[in-house]
């Protein structure tokens, strides 16, 4: 295939020609000083191709004002797209200050997608996982939806030169351009582009193939011609005489195309059949001038009545649009010498959205490429309807109020980061390092402990960039906290803190129930499953698991709790071992209770309560209705209010109190 490039075409009046043709306000002078600009930066520095930079910018230029809608930015961009190759005195901040802010940014990102191109050296186009986490790695990047313009021009211009570098370059380009950047102008409608880009790329990439193809259609080419022109003739003829289309005065067209290399190799790689099998080689498609599509039925329904539909092809995308908004009537029909023939019906209206904007038509050809491509997602759909917008109205906006529509659904949610070992890692938007580990491995998170990014240490809660270079240091101590839970975005990463964080609670209740069962048993007590609830409460704890949880992390003291435990059952007599189910006063008994106040002063040492305390409880016929603690002048006083039912066991506990260790004197009230 002949690729090689007039160059004589590609001039700077050619550039200043086509923009002023197609822009009204286009800065001519401007686009002339950044012309001068990249001579001066390029000199004549040549490329692999013996052509010198400065044609190729000047051709990528060209290319960007032709097949795309490009504001006067964008083309200065694509004359400047690698201006940085030059040197420092062309360098990011030369290029702001010559031609502003916007200018620098798309040229800072097309040289960071080239940037990243040269990392992906080795050959993994035949791994499909990885060529489309690349290709949603380029997506990431594009802030700006010209910065996609510029590229894509660029690789075409690129392509038209390819006979003229190594075939080792050709074959790294010509899958770099099938497999990663055939499906953005595929999902743009950038039909003239998609198929060069299909044809000449598969050229390169199985040459046997594409001319076995091409001698064929050659071979046929007359032949098909004149089947297509035998075809259309009574589709025209029927519509001429039809008084339906007649009353209406409705215009229309039948055009019939041969489809592109690429395109039949996949119909026979898809159905398994060689070339001479194929009955859709070429389509017709009938387009009416009419603001009534129900006439694209009634079009459809005379077409039938010359030609026999057949089986199982008729699809309604006018009365069903697909949800990109893509409107179409397909079908197949037998044709002579019962050649099943592809038919489209649509309205000028829909024709143009479908060449000018993101196709259905295009969406369905592209399965012998990719089937589960992430471009089919419902959120990347919606991005691709806004950048057929761009093309169906840029004429009635602004193009800065059109690209701020269009790059507000331009970023898909994830971003891409690079491993180590250059291989890419798709996350969400918004992850964190801890992301990142557990995305390579459980493991790998399990052993966090920090990370470097672009060979820096980062904080835990630090936002990865597409782009960034991510390490995690790894530790077989390593323990997760609770605040990750609150920074990680992915559900792998929450879900496996969240579970390594019950298992450690878990043990933690476990160790400090121990501990708590062996203190109070050093006291001769032993609490129910009910008093456990109670005591938990009496912390504000709503869970025995709770309360134990804050004991082993250390919110609570130990000694400080079963010394509340120990108030707590004294005073409302809770079952304890040996006292049976009851230990309040028998009902019988209750006429012989006894209030009574007393206070008990002691040295300043804390043990002296529960040692106080154990006493009462085992008394078995006190209880203590109210304790209050004060320090005076180093001492400690326990005012308690009790009631008891037998004054000789009364007078045996105070005896008992007036006998305790650091006890100074036992006083009764009156």
């Amino acid at each position: 295939m002949d690729t090689v490039v007039d160059f004589e075409k590609y001039n700077l009046d050619t550039l200043i020609a086509l923009a002023k043709n197609k822009y009204f306000n286009v800065d001519t002078d401007k686009i002339k000083r950044a012309y001068n600009f990249v001579c001066d930066a390029h000199k004549d520095r040549l490329r692999k191709s013996g052509n010198t930079v400065v044609e190729h910018c000047l051709g990528t230029a060209i290319l960007l004002v032709k097949y795309m809608q490009a504001d006067e930015a964008s083309i200065i961009a694509a004359l400047l797209h690698n201006v940085y190759d030059a040197g420092n005195e062309y360098d990011h901040k030369v290029v702001k200050t010559e031609f502003g802010k916007t200018v620098a940014e798309i040229v800072d990102n097309v040289y960071r997608i080239q940037s990243l191109e040269e990392l992906n050296t080795n050959d993994s186009t035949d791994d499909h996982n990885k060529v489309e986490s690349y290709r949603r790695l380029l997506l990431s990047l594009f802030s700006d939806v010209r910065i996609l313009f510029v590229k894509i021009a660029d690789i075409l211009q690129n392509l038209q030169t390819i006979a003229l570098i190594s075939p080792e370059s050709q074959l790294r380009l010509a899958k770099e351009v099938l497999y990663v950047y055939t499906p953005f102008v595929n999902r743009m409608g950038l039909h003239d582009i998609k198929w060069q880009f299909e044809d000449i790329a598969f050229s390169v990439i199985n040459p046997e193939a594409y001319k076995h193809i091409e001698e064929k259609l050659a071979a046929s080419k007359e032949e098909r011609d004149q089947y297509i022109k035998d075809t259309i003739e009574p589709i025209n003829n029927k519509l001429k005489n039809d008084s339906i289309v007649i009353s209406t005065g409705m215009k229309w067209k039948v055009y019939g195309r041969a489809k592109h290399i690429y395109s039949i190799h996949n119909k026979m790689l898809n159905r398994g059949v060689p070339f001479e099998k194929l009955y859709d080689i070429f389509a017709l498609r009938v387009v009416i001038d009419t603001d009534n599509p129900t006439l694209c039925h009634y079009v459809y329904g005379l077409v039938c009545s010359i030609y026999p539909p057949a089986p199982e092809t008729f699809k309604d995308y006018i009365s069903s649009p697909k949800k990109n908004g893509y409107q179409s009537i397909h079908t197949g029909v037998v044709g002579k010498d019962n050649k099943v023939i592809e038919v489209q019906f649509r309205t000028e209206i829909m024709h143009f959205a479908c060449e000018h904007g993101v196709a259905a038509h295009f969406r369905y050809k592209n399965n012998a490429v990719t089937n589960d491509s992430v471009f089919e997602m419902a959120e990347v759909s919606n991005w691709l309807t806004e950048v057929r917008d761009v093309f169906e109205s840029i004429e009635n906006q602004s193009f800065d109020e059109v690209l701020e529509n269009v790059n507000r659904n331009l970023f898909m949610d994830d971003i891409y980061l690079l491993t180590p070992k250059n291989d890419y890692v798709s996350l969400p938007r918004d992850s964190v390092p801890l992301d990142y580990a557990f995305k390579i491995h459980s493991d790998i998170g399990r052993r966090y402990i920090g990370a470097k990014v672009n060979s820096r240490i980062v904080p835990v809660d630090y936002k990865l960039q597409s782009g960034d270079r991510c390490e995690i240091l790894l530790s077989e101590n390593a323990v997760p906290h609770k605040d990750w839970l609150q920074i990680v975005v992915t559900p792998r990463a929450k879900n496996y803190i969240a579970k390594r964080l019950k298992e450690i609670e878990k043990q933690k209740i476990a160790d400090a129930t121990r501990l708590w069962e062996a203190s109070i048993q050093k006291r001769g007590l032993k609490i129910s499953e009910k008093e456990y609830k109670i005591i938990a409460k009496g912390f504000n704890y709503e869970s025995v698991d709770a309360f134990m949880l804050a004991i082993a992390d250390d919110e609570i003291e130990i000694l400080k709790a079963i010394d509340y435990a120990f108030y707590r059952m004294s005073t409302y007599a809770y079952p304890v071992k040996g006292r049976g189910k009851e230990s309040e006063v028998a009902k019988d008994e209750q006429e012989e209770r006894e209030i009574l106040d007393f206070q008990v002063h002691v040295a300043q040492k804390q043990p002296a309560l529960n040692e106080i305390l154990m006493l009462i409880i085992n008394s078995r016929t006190v209880i203590i209705r109210s304790l209050e603690v004060k320090l005076e002048q180093g001492i400690l006083i326990f005012d308690f209010t009790i009631v008891s039912n037998s004054k000789e066991n009364l007078n045996e506990l105070f005896k008992h109190i007036e006998n305790t260790t650091d006890v100074k004197s036992l006083i009764k009230s009156d």
